[in-house]
């Protein structure tokens, strides 16, 4: 069932906080890296996968969208009980998916990144993580563009 009182303003920027810290620390430990425009970062998901963070087109593979879904799917697929966000703000699909929706995303994590056009709140739903990837890509290119590197042409609808 849909859960309103998980898509508030205060859990959009609590998850974005939580992503956003992540995504700091990945730019920490590889901007030694960083050279000739490419900004690629290995990670633990899955499987010490890389990303482009400047991969922002939309395409899945590799792309910053892929990274920021595997953050909060990783990073939060071991919460379970509460949907209150007070108590676990950090649980991205469990504050406003189903149980059923839970199970598909726990057996394929890689089926989704937004909830399907046909869900009866589609629309809330999809606002919202649209909020969440946008202001996280938004935050990468606000610090790349902070570490010196010329990106505005990388990201050029979050800039």
């Amino acid at each position: 069932m849909f859960n309103d009182y998980g898509l508030d303003d205060f859990t959009n920027r609590s998850v974005i906080g939580f992503v956003t810290d992540i995504l700091d620390e990945l730019i920490d430990l590889n901007k030694h890296d960083f050279s000739n425009g490419v900004f690629k970062v290995r990670t633990d998901y899955p499987n010490g996968s890389k990303f482009y963070l400047n991969k922002v087109d939309g395409s899945w593979d590799e792309s910053i969208h892929l990274l920021i879904h595997s953050i909060l799917y990783i990073e939060n697929r071991g919460v379970t009980g509460s949907t209150d966000p007070d108590e676990d703000l950090n649980c991205y699909y469990q504050m406003f998916l189903d149980s059923e929706t839970m199970d598909e995303i726990h057996e394929d994590p890689h089926t989704r990144w937004w909830v399907d056009e046909d869900h009866e709140d589609y629309e809330k739903i999809n606002g919202f993580l649209e909020d969440i990837y946008w202001d996280c890509i938004h935050h990468v290119y606000s610090r790349l563009s902070n570490e010196g590197h010329d990106v505005e042409d990388d990201f050029p609808d979050h800039n």
